[in-house]
């Protein structure tokens, strides 16, 4: 069974080492005729994952490669690099409230127009995502968004099925738990019969699920601490006994993010970290200048590499001004997109060390 699960990761490992391999006659010319007059640049090379513990396989064939070449020497900093995570991790903002808003817009347009099947299929995945977001983001969320969201997913979740699911029955707690009285009113007074009966159904399942219970969350104080998008004003929160919670904190020193069952809870501790995995590039803008001055680099390269959705982003900077001189995407489906990629990176650095020349 080991070997089985092995043999894929020397597989990826492989083709990305022997695409990064490729040869380039072009830019290895220009790059041996710079090294022969000692003028070899420095470059930062910064990588970035959705799945980082990859990383150093992905990365050792583009750095043997690039140092090959003669076109640049590479260097890595991992205080630049965790500084660079940090920052860009800490500027992140999404409006969670309007997404909730519009999500919630058009599953009630779905209920509306009787399209059951699509309701359905529209709450389940946005509440996949607004467990991503509640405990990615730490920030403010509107409870009434939440609330009306909870509402609408969960109703859309009953239609034509009566059985609940656990993740339905999460989305009604929100509804239960953020909800004003003013809110309720209007919501439920909005429901034509079938959805009524949802309801019905919704809240005699809940009944004996809403008890609530406190749970201590531990912090040294100096974190921004959000519950379910709430901002934490204390150091204890009380929440419906069976519901999935979601905890996000923005410290000076990391970020901290996590979900747990209320029941199977007493308290959770806050532990800040260097966030490593990201979705997309992090924005260029919170490279740390100070640092990056301190290397003397002529140029930066930033590469992310998505294992989930398989393609490579390519960003190339200059290192005085972190203006972008390059910016490419390119899929990695194929072998032969694999191959490729090494090759484009060479050559966009070869123009790179090129204009370093003029």
């Amino acid at each position: 069974m080991a070997l089985k699960r092995l043999v894929p990761f020397f597989f990826i490992t492989a083709l990305l080492l022997a695409g990064c391999q490729s040869s380039h006659k072009g830019s290895s010319l220009y790059g041996r005729r710079a090294a022969q007059r000692g003028q070899t640049h420095r470059a930062l090379f910064i990588y970035t994952s959705d799945s980082p513990k990859f990383l150093p396989y992905f990365s050792l064939g583009f750095n043997r490669r690039v140092n090959a070449s003669g076109l640049f020497t590479v260097v890595q900093n991992q205080n630049i690099a965790r500084s660079w995570f940090l920052a860009a991790a800490q500027e992140e903002h999404t409006d969670v409230s309007l997404l909730l808003s519009n999500w919630s817009k058009s599953i009630k347009e779905s209920l509306q127009q009787k399209t059951f099947p699509k309701a359905q299929a529209q709450a389940q995945s946005a509440y996949k995502q607004v467990e991503f977001l509640l405990k990615r983001y730490p920030t403010d969320v509107s409870p009434a968004s939440l609330a009306e969201f909870g509402f609408w997913a969960a109703l859309a979740w009953s239609a034509g099925s009566s059985a609940v699911s656990s993740d339905q029955l999460n989305a009604f707690f929100f509804y239960q738990k953020y909800a004003s009285i003013a809110q309720r009113s209007v919501l439920e007074s909005s429901l034509d019969l079938s959805t009524q009966q949802a309801f019905s159904r919704l809240e005699r399942k809940a009944s004996g699920s809403f008890r609530q219970r406190d749970v201590a969350i531990q912090s040294d104080g100096k974190c921004d601490v959000y519950v379910n998008g709430q901002h934490l004003k204390s150091f204890r929160v009380s929440l419906p006994l069976s519901m999935k919670a979601f905890v996000s904190a923005n410290c000076p020193d990391g970020v901290f993010e996590t979900s747990f069952v209320v029941a199977h809870t007493k308290s959770i501790k806050v532990v800040p970290s260097i966030p490593m995995a990201f979705a997309t590039m992090p924005s260029s803008k919170a490279l740390p200048r100070s640092l990056i001055a301190a290397e003397y680099v002529a140029t930066i390269v930033l590469i992310h590499w998505s294992k989930q959705e398989n393609y490579m982003e390519l960003v190339i900077l200059n290192a005085s001004d972190l203006r972008v001189i390059k910016r490419h995407t390119l899929s990695l489906i194929k072998e032969a997109d694999r191959q490729k990629a090494g090759d484009t990176l060479m050559s966009y650095l070869s123009e790179a060390a090129k204009k370093l020349e003029d």
